[in-house]
């Protein structure tokens, strides 16, 4: 385990191996995801982009989820969507959990989970972290 000052909590190696796999997830689908000669194009602005959160929930012992939705207000087919929520205790923030959701068509809503084991937290704050295209 990694002992941090910061924040004086302990990451255990699941949560730190579980932000990895996730963001190497998000660089092989945006590589895989397209053809050689097709553009990947990032939303510059995530304002036709609607998130909304559910009830944080202990699934198993030890273990918090985030329920998030997106609904694509932007008219473009959304490959990739990557929800990224700050899980605090008192106000100090314990953890980070993601959320990737695929294939949303215009006018369509994704639904998924932030989640992350051996942390103990009361809130949850999420944010759109990034949304990927390849076509309109």
């Amino acid at each position: 385990m990694i002992q941090t000052r910061k924040f004086g909590r302990r990451f255990t190696s699941t949560n730190i191996m579980n932000t990895v796999v996730a963001v190497l997830t998000l660089v092989a689908y945006t590589v895989s995801a397209s053809p050689a000669n097709a553009q990947v194009n990032s939303l510059r602005s995530f304002e036709q982009l609607t998130l909304t959160k559910g009830v944080m929930y202990e699934p198993v012992r030890g273990a918090l989820e985030q329920p998030v939705s997106v609904k694509n207000g932007s008219g473009k087919f959304l490959d990739f969507i990557t929800i990224e929520c700050g899980f605090y205790r008192a106000g100090v923030l314990v953890g980070v959990g993601l959320a990737n959701l695929a294939n949303v068509g215009p006018g369509e809503t994704a639904n998924g989970e932030a989640g992350l084991t051996e942390v103990d937290a009361d809130s949850t704050r999420c944010r759109i972290a990034g949304a990927i295209y390849s076509r309109d």
